[in-house]
C-alpha cells in the first residue's frame, strides 16, 4: 500500500490539481507521475518474474493494474501533447477528463482492496460490495416501477417541463425517467402540466379527468416507490448487515487470507 501511494497515488494527485496550484508546472507534475508509473510497471514485471505469466494473469487485480497503467499512458500522452502544442484540439480536454474519471475509479477500487488490511475497515468494504450484489435483483424491479410511472407521465403529457430541465440528456424520454427516479428518492415535486396555460382550468370533462388521473398516478408513485420499495431495500440492507456481523470473525480471516495470497 505504501508503494502504491508513493509511486502512483501521490504523483497522480499532483497532476490532477496541478492546474490549480500556483508555481508548479504541469509538465513537471506529469514527468514526476510518469516516473511513478515506471515504478509501478517495474513492480508488475517483478510479479510476473516471481509468479510466472500464467499465474499473474489469473489474478483479476493484476488485470486492473495493467488496465490502469494503459489508461494512464494514454492520459499522460494526451496531456503532454496538449501542454506542448498550443494549437491542440479543445476536445482533448474532454478526453483527459474522461480518462481521469476511469483512473479515479481504479484508485478507489484499489484503496478499498487495501483497506482489507484493517479488520474493521475491511469489513465495511465487504459490506458495501456485498450489499451491491444482494440488492441487484431488487434494483431491476425498482427501475421497472420507475419506468412505468415515467411512461404514464409521458403518455398523459405531464412533467414535460421537468423532463426538459435535465440539460444535456440525449432524449426527453430519459428526462421523464430521471424525474420519476428523483421523486422516488424523496425529492418530491408536483407534476408539471404545460398544457394548462397560465393555470387555466380544463373546460371539458375529459380534461379534468386527465388532470385528476395525473395527480392520482403521481400520488400512487410516491407510495410505491418511496414508501414501499425504498423501505424494502433498507430492510434488505439491514438483513445483509446482520448476516455479515454474525460471521464477522470468518469474514475477517477470509479477507486476511486473500491479502496474504
Amino acid at each position: 500500500m505504501v508503494f502504491y501511494a508513493i509511486f502512483f497515488l501521490t504523483p497522480y494527485l499532483m497532476v490532477l490539481f496541478a492546474r490549480n496550484m500556483h508555481g508548479i508546472s504541469l509538465k513537471f507534475c506529469l514527468s514526476v507521475s510518469l516516473i511513478g508509473q515506471l515504478g509501478m510497471f517495474f513492480f508488475e514485471i517483478m510479479n510476473i518474474a516471481v509468479d510466472g505469466l500464467s499465474v499473474y494473469l489469473k489474478d483479476k487485480w493484476n488485470w486492473m493494474d495493467i488496465s490502469t497503467l494503459i489508461i494512464f499512458v494514454a492520459f499522460y500522452s494526451i496531456s503532454m501533447y496538449q501542454e506542448i502544442n498550443i494549437d491542440a484540439s479543445p476536445y482533448l480536454s474532454d478526453v483527459i477528463r474522461i480518462f481521469n474519471v476511469f483512473i479515479l475509479i481504479s484508485i478507489w477500487i484499489k484503496i478499498s482492496w487495501f483497506l482489507k488490511l484493517n479488520s474493521d475497515l475491511g469489513l465495511m468494504t465487504q459490506l458495501i460490495v456485498g450489499v451491491l450484489g444482494a440488492i441487484f435483483p431488487f434494483l431491476i424491479i425498482y427501475l421497472l416501477w420507475v419506468l412505468l410511472f415515467a411512461l404514464i407521465s409521458f403518455t398523459l403529457g405531464a412533467n414535460k417541463e421537468n423532463a426538459e430541465s435535465y440539460v444535456g440528456v440525449p432524449s426527453i424520454s430519459i428526462g421523464y425517467f430521471l424525474v420519476a427516479f428523483e421523486n422516488s428518492l424523496g425529492n418530491i415535486n408536483p407534476p408539471s402540466m404545460g398544457f394548462l396555460i397560465d393555470g387555466a382550468e380544463p373546460d371539458q370533462f375529459l380534461g379534468k379527468f386527465k388532470v385528476l388521473l395525473i395527480y392520482f398516478c403521481w400520488f400512487v408513485a410516491q407510495i410505491v416507490l418511496m414508501i414501499i420499495l425504498l423501505n424494502f431495500v433498507i430492510a434488505l440492507i439491514s438483513q445483509y448487515y446482520e448476516d455479515v456481523m454474525n460471521r464477522k470473525v470468518m469474514h475477517t480471516y477470509s479477507m486476511k487470507h486473500e491479502m496474504n495470497q
